[in-house]
């Protein structure tokens, strides 16, 4: 903690059902309803050595307090097989992907994946899909440019791959995905 920033350490229980893509809505609240909210631009989170995410929610001054709540109301969550989406890029075939089906494969080759989300753009949704991407024998096939853009009500998302030796299929590790589970979390800290 400093005057002015402070990370929380978050671990996630590895029996948990559902796999916890993005906090989009935790904060620290004084007793009397102040809020140190998310960083809107840098670092806001990074792993640690013992497999769990630090993020690191700001505030624009400088505070003394007899009570410190961590508050979360919304996160993006997945079921943890839902959260490795898979597809054929020479055969343009999903084999795996969230139930709902919202991400549409638009093109596919073994360069480059041309990937699409209706009704989200990039101010609702402003967030890479992957976090990795590894081929059937288990090693990372590396993104050499990641195109984002808002189009007619859609996300779109042109990956290329920095290689095209990789096996078929690939898994695509979803880092965030529009899936909310929303509530009233309150812990007290202090």
């Amino acid at each position: 903690m400093s005057p002015l920033r402070v990370g929380v350490k978050i671990s996630m229980n590895p029996s948990n059902a559902m796999k916890i893509l993005q906090f989009e809505d935790m904060r620290l609240e004084y007793e009397k309803g102040e809020v140190w909210g998310s960083i809107r631009n840098g670092s806001s989170a990074f792993g640690d050595e013992d497999g769990g995410q630090i993020y690191f929610l700001q505030s624009n001054y400088f505070a003394q307090t007899e009570k410190l709540y961590l508050r979360i109301n919304k996160v993006q969550a997945l079921s943890k097989e839902e959260a490795v989406a898979e597809i054929n890029t020479e055969t343009g075939e999903w084999l795996n992907q969230p139930e709902d089906q919202k991400i549409q494969l638009l093109t596919s080759n073994k360069s480059h994946v041309v990937l699409s989300m209706k009704n989200w753009d990039s101010e609702t949704f402003p967030y890479d899909l992957f976090s990795s991407i590894i081929d059937a024998k288990g090693k990372e096939v590396e993104k050499s440019a990641i195109g984002t853009y808002s189009d007619e009500g859609s996300s779109k998302w042109n990956v290329s791959f920095r290689q095209s030796n990789y096996t078929n299929p690939l898994k695509l590790e979803l880092f965030a995905y529009p899936n909310y589970l929303e509530g009233d979390v309150k812990v007290e800290l202090k």
